[in-house]
């Protein structure tokens, strides 16, 4: 099971990695941005949340 908190074009990746869609309703969306997979069975999961960056900033 994954909830989608985007609805991004890596949407369609997580689709088809994981079989999960929207359809089958193990595909969740709401209008952010992390990611947030678990197994129903175990009740484990894990969120995947992306954070931007500098490279080349000098750190201090």
């Amino acid at each position: 099971m994954c909830i989608t908190e985007n609805n991004a074009c890596g949407v369609d990746a997580v689709q088809y990695i994981t079989g999960c869609t929207f359809g089958k309703g193990n595909l969740i969306f709401k209008d952010k941005q992390p990611f947030t997979f678990f197994r129903r069975d175990t009740r484990e999961g894990i969120r995947i949340v992306l954070k931007t960056y500098s490279i080349g900033k000098s750190r201090k």
